[in-house]
């Protein structure tokens, strides 16, 4: 990706700043805000070829159009540097409709999901990539692919990072770098001698390998040490957005590295209030999303709602604006390219009303009007046909004594009339052992403790499922299930009854993939289907966000009281990677 400009190109933007010859467009009557000097003066701005020419250019200078902005404020398009774009349930055409309008203008996408499912599928993974984001520099926003560091062969991703619409490297797991598998190794090496991005994934968790052997069976979950902390400082990773409280802050900054922080179950408050409280500098700190579904981006804000937190606690919001423009643009190496309002840049400009309401009237990437009031000028549509494979389904047989839980030995009762379960908490993201009833040799939920059935299951020919108990969704009727696609085809599902759950598996697996809420008649009372390699729906950004606000607006009737309930279902899931 050749972000460069020619000496042709150049010349001419020099001739408009000398006023020989004319902008495309001048932009009057706004106030800019400068990130470098963090303030705010009456400005207009010059732009030609998509680039900014001047900040309030001489009377010599001229363009062909001129637009009014109204007094209002100009802020540099906002910047995401970790962005999961094949978890949105969205393609990247559907995903402008969800982050322009609120001022995301450049997204580093990683593309993992599609990529590993189309190995194990049996199509070529590079190929399926490059289908995925065709087309993609028409887009209202300015996408930076990166090749998958995870759930990708070596090879697959060696490849994607010779393609020349790649922009850098997407996050590699811990485990490999801990355990020095060499094809990472190698990986990471090619991506520092080419000078390309490098996403980084660090604190939180890792799994524990026996003997640093990859291959085997994970021991389980462990928090990271900070003698590890420093190895990937070694490896060259600029930042890592596994932050989950303000410690995790502290102990990446110190380590040369930037920490990114995330909305996502409320941690841009709980990071942000430490930094605040501690008087932590914010410029190596910066703003990411990594995994939201498209209906919660659409409904809630994408880089501007983190900004609006921060905001809202007390962070200076010049400051708070800096975080996801100017401290992310220097964080992926493209500060002379975006982040600021400033000649040379592209011309991605946020109209917003005030520093206290942040949401932009209008956005503008390369000169161009793509957004106004909460809405694309534009639609984005682009066919994504090719993707969208056949299916045979595999859970016909599957009946509903194949989903209850029988308990070992170990778990039962002397009477056998309760067993000790493993229950995991959601929220906590923790197992628990529990207590439970025990009726003609099968294990009971037990709603009025928000213990509900859970089950993982397989869609091959052998039908394997795992069979847990779950809490934090408070659910008390019905279910709900969603495809999830690492190292097999599988789904995860929650009820409180197996009948309602094995109507939900049935209903995805007649399809590729999909998102499914039963109620406890049985009956599908909304269902997304995922046809484009089982990752994303075709349909447009209105039709998911409906499809998903309807299953949202049912479950919390039945009592699920936390946010982004489904995307939290589909996270569980990730506990039987390895299972």
């Amino acid at each position: 990706m050749d972000m460069i400009l020619s000496v042709e190109e150049t010349k001419e933007l020099l001739d408009v700043a000398k006023g020989k010859k004319a902008g495309s467009l001048l932009l009057k009557n706004v106030r800019l805000l400068d990130v470098y000097g963090e303030k705010i003066y009456p400005a207009s701005i010059l732009m030609k070829n998509g680039r900014i020419v001047a900040v309030n250019p001489s009377e010599s200078c001229y363009a062909e159009r001129e637009i009014d902005g109204n007094n209002l404020i100009a802020l540099p398009g906002f910047v995401d540097p970790h962005f999961h774009i094949d978890s949105t349930q969205g393609t990247p055409a559907s995903l402008a409709e969800a982050i322009v309008p609120w001022g995301t203008t450049t997204l580093c996408g990683e593309i993992l999901d599609i990529t590993h499912f189309a190995g194990i599928y049996g199509k070529g993974p590079v190929e399926t990539a490059k289908a995925f984001l065709k087309e993609y520099e028409r887009f209202p926003y300015r996408l930076l692919p990166l090749a998958p560091g995870k759930m990708s062969d070596s090879k697959v991703t060696e490849e994607l990072m010779d393609w020349e619409g790649t922009f850098g490297l997407g996050e590699v797991l811990s485990h490999n770098i801990l355990c020095q598998e060499e094809p990472y190794l190698n990986i990471l090496h090619k991506a520092r001698k080419e000078g390309k991005f490098i996403s980084g994934h660090i604190l939180h968790i890792v799994w524990d390998f026996p003997d640093d052997d990859v291959k085997a069976r994970p021991l389980g979950f462990r928090q990271m040490s900070d003698d590890e902390i420093n190895q990937f400082a070694i490896m060259g990773y600029p930042h890592d957005h596994e932050i989950f409280n303000y410690e995790g802050v502290d102990r990446i900054l110190s380590r040369g590295m930037s920490p990114l922080v995330r909305t996502f179950e409320g941690l841009a408050k709980r990071v942000m209030s430490g930094v605040l409280n501690d008087h932590v500098p914010t410029e190596n700190i910066s703003f990411c999303m990594d995994d939201l579904f498209l209906q919660d981006i659409k409904m809630n804000g994408h880089l501007n709602l983190a900004v609006q937190q921060a905001i809202d606690l007390g962070i200076s919001p010049i400051k708070a604006i800096k975080m996801a423009t100017l401290n992310t643009a220097k964080n992926i190496g493209l500060e002379r390219e975006v982040g600021s309002l400033a000649p040379g840049r592209f011309a991605d400009i946020l109209l917003v009303p005030s520093l206290s309401d942040i949401t932009p009237r209008f956005v503008y990437k390369g000169g161009e009007l793509v957004a106004k009031d909460g809405h694309l000028i534009e639609d984005v549509h682009v066919d994504y046909s090719e993707l969208q494979w056949k299916w045979e389904k595999h859970l016909e047989e599957l009946a509903k004594e194949d989903l209850a839980y029988e308990p070992t030995d170990q778990e039962l009762s002397a009477d056998k009339k309760t067993a000790r379960v493993p229950v995991y908490h959601v929220i906590k993201r923790i197992f628990e052992e529990k207590e439970l009833r025990v009726v003609e040799g099968k294990v009971l939920p037990d709603v009025s403790r928000d213990i509900i059935r859970a089950v993982v299951v397989d869609r091959n020919d052998t039908r394997k499922v795992i069979k847990l108990f779950i809490s934090g969704f408070n659910l008390k009727e019905g279910a709900m299930a969603i495809n999830f696609n690492q190292n097999i085809y599988r789904i995860i599902a929650v009820g409180l009854e197996v009948g309602p759950m094995l109507a939900a598996l049935k209903k995805i697996d007649q399809h590729l993939g999909g998102m499914v809420v039963v109620d406890k008649e049985e009956a599908v009372v909304e269902f997304l289907e995922l046809d484009i390699a089982a990752v994303a729906s075709s349909r447009s950004c209105h039709d998911i966000v409906s499809k998903v606000n309807a299953m949202e607006e049912k479950i919390k009737t039945w009592g699920v009281d936390i946010d982004n309930a489904l995307m939290i279902l589909w996270f569980t899931g990730f506990l039987y990677l390895w299972d």
